[in-house]
């Protein structure tokens, strides 16, 4: 420290009397996010259960869960599309859970499927496990394949908290 510092009452670096500043998850009280739906006119309605812009407003927290598929607890997969979509929305909300999250909390989906006539399918899940006030943001993606043969489906998402 130096002499100046000592001599003007600086030794911690800051002017006397002034509170030391923590990080806004200590000063602040916990509050759910507020999420807004946007879905302006000037544009046509949604064509399924999601909205066109979803805004997290007093976001503390922020996950981005890595696309998952439906491979088990165990490593094993399902042949049935149907099973493995809902196997990767049960893993989706495990990794959820394990940062203290719910599906209540994902702004934003990007699925991956490799058969178009999947999606009433994927709707149908995403109806099941998302509640009924969260149209998330979503996008879907007809590919030609996944990284793994078996694979049929991949889904990744954001949550914020």
């Amino acid at each position: 420290m130096s002499r100046r510092r000592a001599r003007a009452g600086l030794a911690s670096g800051r002017p006397p009397g002034r509170p030391v500043c923590l990080p806004p998850h200590r000063t602040r009280k916990w509050r759910p996010p507020v999420i807004k739906s946007h879905n302006p006119a000037g544009i046509a309605g949604p064509f399924g259960h999601y909205d066109h812009g979803v805004e997290a407003v007093d976001v503390s927290r922020l996950l981005h869960v890595s696309g998952q598929v439906g491979v088990a607890p165990d490593g094993s997969i399902s042949d049935d599309l149907e099973a493995q979509i809902e196997q990767t929305w049960l893993n989706i909300e495990t990794v959820l859970a394990e940062a203290g999250m719910t599906t209540a909390n994902v702004v934003r989906t990007v699925t991956y499927i490799l058969d178009a006539s999947a999606v009433p399918l994927l709707a149908a899940a995403r109806r099941k496990h998302l509640s009924p006030d969260c149209k998330a943001a979503s996008t879907t993606f007809v590919v030609a394949g996944l990284v793994r043969p078996e694979w049929k489906v991949e889904i990744d998402a954001v949550a914020a908290g």
